[in-house]
């Protein structure tokens, strides 16, 4: 039982709200929700961002592509 409590707690603490132009969203990707709380404080290169986060170039640049197609990024170039 107190695993699960755990597991449950470490599930919800997972879940990231963000308010868009659309409406509220909720992430459930650990990864998608670093890189938006990431990109909250201000731009970022894609690079920084997986310096950041320590995760590989590949696995971020897909994350971003998820969050650009799900309307929570606009890239400026």
């Amino acid at each position: 039982m107190k695993d699960e409590n755990h597991q449950e707690k470490m599930k919800n603490d997972q879940i990231k709200i963000f308010g868009t132009q659309t409406g509220v969203n909720i992430i459930e990707s650990p990864i998608k929700a670093r890189i938006l709380s990431i990109l909250e404080e201000k731009e970022r290169s894609g690079a920084e961002i997986v310096s950041l986060t320590g995760k590989s170039k590949a696995t971020i640049s897909t994350h971003l592509h998820d969050l650009e197609i799900q309307l929570y990024l606009r890239f400026v170039t």
